[in-house]
């Protein structure tokens, strides 16, 4: 893999960034990445066209998202499209935010707040050896975390958890799932 740094104009200002080209998976390519530096902001955006966790939080505003499992006034939480690790969920941020450094230090806390929470009632429920809690952001571009639980069990438990990724897809989120997640976390 090779990376390539640029210094590209935003809004009147010049942002860094980092092009990763040539890897594995082929997702990262700096087409997406100058696309979304040139999408005009407004400030306190709260959505952004033809993102993904945007599209899910308008699912949930009109009552159709079916992998729900909880909201708070900051965030909702969603079981991950796989269950490899059995309790995996996502904390996505209502409002369209690229990165933790722009929001408020209250936004801030109270988005940690709510991923700790989901933290909690995933460790409580299901015991696992470890959790991983992952922010990256590079193919969504919505501030979001990954709240993975780890077992023993896990083939690589001690490794990244998307090592095994080309059989995530023989573990589905199923309706029972989802109804159990929900569960949990309503009596939480």
């Amino acid at each position: 893999m090779a990376i390539s740094s640029a210094f590209l104009p935003f809004n009147g200002e010049l942002r860094g960034i980092s092009i990763a080209y040539g890897s594995s998976d082929g997702r990262w390519d700096d087409k997406r990445e100058t696309e979304s530096m040139n999408k005009p902001r407004q400030e306190g955006e709260q959505r952004a066209e033809g993102c993904p966790h945007c599209a899910r939080i308008r699912q949930v505003e009109l009552g159709n998202l079916e992998n729900l499992v909880h909201q708070t006034r900051r965030a909702i939480v969603v079981a991950g499209d796989h269950q490899f690790f059995p309790g995996y969920c996502l904390v996505i941020s209502k409002k369209h935010i690229r990165e933790m450094h722009q929001i408020s230090e209250e936004e801030a806390l109270g988005l940690f707040a709510d991923v700790l929470t989901v933290g909690r009632v995933i460790d409580e429920n299901y015991h696992p050896l470890k959790m991983n809690y992952v922010s990256l952001g590079n193919v969504d571009e919505h501030l979001h975390w990954h709240v993975i639980p780890r077992y023993l069990s896990d083939p690589d438990c001690r490794d990244h958890p998307w090592k095994n990724s080309a059989v995530f897809s023989k573990s589905p989120t199923t309706g029972e799932i989802v109804e159990n997640l929900r569960s949990m976390f309503s009596k939480s």
